[in-house]
């Protein structure tokens, strides 16, 4: 094993117990590299992180979304992110609270960003 995959079992030791269907999340703040990572907010909404997040650089900018409509492997989300992460953001794609789709997620992978639903603000 790689010290990768090293680190990605030890973190899926310390996460909740989980089903064979659904995914393991121990609370952690940052998910591995390609791996899906999800959580259930204060107010009981279901987020979680997708990846390929169009950025003003070539970077794979990973960004929490909270789930809208579908599951967690493909759907749309509204697009969660701070002050730092909105600056990374090619705001000319995509900005803060958009309607997201996402999909090609899998029990491994965490969903990829496929384009836009919904803007934010409405003119």
């Amino acid at each position: 094993m790689t010290e990768e995959s090293d680190q990605i079992e030890q973190l899926k030791l310390q996460a909740d117990a989980v089903r064979s269907d659904e995914y393991w999340t121990g609370g952690l703040d940052i998910a591995p590299h390609n791996q899906p990572l999800v959580h259930r907010d204060m107010r009981g909404e279901l987020n979680i992180r997708v990846q390929n997040i169009p950025t003003s650089t070539d970077d794979n900018l990973i960004c929490w979304v909270q789930i809208v409509e579908g599951d967690l492997f493909t759907g749309v989300g509204k697009l969660i992110v701070d002050s730092f992460t909105e600056d990374s953001l090619d705001d000319e794609q995509v900005e803060p609270d958009d309607l997201i789709y996402y999909r090609k997620g899998t029990q491994t992978e965490m969903p990829r960003f496929a384009g836009i639903h919904q803007k934010a603000l409405d003119w």
